[in-house]
C-alpha cells in the first residue's frame, strides 16, 4: 500500500470504521498457479512481500494464484471462476428445494424466488459470459453450462 493510499485509509477510513481483515484481504498475484515473486526484481519482491505480509497475515496466506472475488463476483482463471459458479448454483438449488419444501403459498414463494434467490447468481452472469465469450455471438443470446443450470433451476421451481 503506498504511503499516500495508507495514509488516506489512516485519516479517513479508520475513523469511519474501516478495517482491513487478514482472512479477507488477498493479492491476486497469478492466474496459472504460480508465484511470479521468484522472477521479480528483488526490489518489487520486496515491495510484495512487504505488502503480503503487513496487510495479508503473510505470503503463504495472502496472495491467491488462481484468483480472488471482488465484491463476491470471481475474478480469476476459468477453473476457479467455474468452481464458485457451481458452489453458488448448489447452493442456490438447496434453497429453491427448501423453498418448495417451507413454503406453501405459490404467491410468497414466487416473490421469494425473485427478490431473494435469483440475487444468488445474477451477478456472476457477466463473468460467466467474459469466460464464454468465444462461444458467445454478439447476435444471439448468451448460452453456457452455467445459464443452463441457472433456467433448470428456474423451470423446476415454476413447475
Amino acid at each position: 500500500m503506498s504511503t499516500t493510499v495508507r495514509s488516506a485509509y489512516i485519516t479517513i477510513g479508520q475513523p469511519l470504521g474501516c478495517k482491513l481483515k487478514e482472512q479477507k484481504c488477498k493479492v491476486l498475484t497469478s492466474t496459472a498457479n504460480i508465484s511470479p515473486l521468484p522472477f521479480l526484481t528483488s526490489q518489487h519482491a520486496g515491495s510484495l512481500s512487504t505488502v503480503l505480509t503487513t496487510y495479508c497475515g503473510g505470503i503463504d496466506k495472502g496472495e491467491a494464484l488462481n484468483g480472488v472475488r471482488i465484491l463476491g463476483a470471481p475474478v480469476g482463471n476459468k477453473s476457479f471462476v467455474e468452481q464458485y459458479q457451481n458452489k453458488t448454483l448448489q447452493k442456490l438449488t438447496s434453497a429453491v428445494s427448501t423453498l418448495h419444501h417451507l413454503i406453501s403459498d405459490p404467491q410468497i414463494a414466487t416473490s421469494l424466488f425473485k427478490f431473494s434467490l435469483q440475487h444468488y447468481t445474477s451477478h456472476l452472469l457477466l463473468t460467466d459470459i467474459l469466460h464464454n465469450k468465444s462461444t458467445t455471438s454478439t447476435t444471439s443470446i448468451h448460452n453456457s453450462d452455467f445459464t443452463n443450470t441457472i433456467n433448470t433451476i428456474t423451470q423446476s421451481f415454476i413447475s
